[in-house]
């Protein structure tokens, strides 16, 4: 019965071992055309009109996972706080017509300034940046058995039309800063420690990940050929 014990001990002590060794945590960033079919590369034509896309960000990290704050070391089990700004690249307001038609933060509390929108350059910057957002967890007492993933915030954006450059061109969602002054990027529970007293980084999961998300913005081939033959009719009425 005790080599029994042994050996299932010496099974759990090596598949926590290869746990903490593949940990990982970082941010996850989706979209969708319908709010519930997500992925992470999105074709969109615009040719004939603006399109909605929604779009999610969530914390995500992996079974074995380590946590280390005041109280002692313990697997992650619930996030604790996110801190920093995620951005929308080669977003073109006004200019393409683009548009953030709404935000929201899914989690229950947090800073307000986590829901404030900025446009800088060609990037639309959402939430604020040097400002801990904090925001409280839905909490778990059981491990994941793979992966556990908390939605943060949600949105739709609208992908507009306004120019034929509009018609063609890549936007990157991703993260735009990650943490602000002494506070993480991301913080989480783990159970070593009461569960909502004390919170931190994980400390076997080396830099988090930041699964970013794209959208195609390309004419479909009968809309380019439509444009292609827009071009040359133009071309050859200004020769004309």
């Amino acid at each position: 019965m005790l080599k029994g014990f042994l050996c299932m001990a010496t099974v759990a002590g090596l598949a926590t071992s290869a746990l903490a060794q593949s940990a990982s945590y970082g941010l996850r960033f989706e979209v969708s055309t319908d709010g519930s079919v997500w992925t992470q590369n999105l074709g969109v034509d615009v040719s004939s009109g603006s399109k909605d896309v929604f779009f999610r960000v969530s914390s995500f990290f992996t079974a074995g996972t380590q946590i280390t704050t005041a109280e002692g070391t313990g697997n992650a089990v619930a996030l604790a706080r996110f801190t920093g700004t995620n951005t929308f690249t080669n977003f073109g307001n006004g200019f393409y017509g683009d548009l953030v038609t709404s935000y929201t933060r899914t989690l229950p509390n947090g800073n307000a300034a986590f829901l404030q929108q900025s446009q800088v350059a060609g990037n639309r910057i959402l939430g604020q940046t040097g400002t801990p957002l904090s925001f409280a967890s839905q909490l778990f007492t059981t491990l994941p058995p793979t992966t556990l993933v908390t939605e943060i915030a949600s949105g739709k954006i609208t992908i507009g039309n306004n120019t034929a450059q509009a018609f063609v061109r890549t936007i990157v969602f991703t993260n735009n800063s990650f943490g602000a002054g002494a506070a993480a990027g991301l913080t989480f529970y783990h159970d070593g420690s009461p569960i909502s007293k004390q919170s931190g980084v994980p400390v076997n999961a080396g830099s988090p990940e930041f699964q970013f998300a794209t959208i195609e913005v390309i004419p479909a081939p009968g809309a380019a050929a439509l444009l292609g033959l827009g071009g040359l009719a133009f071309a050859r009425r200004r020769r004309a």
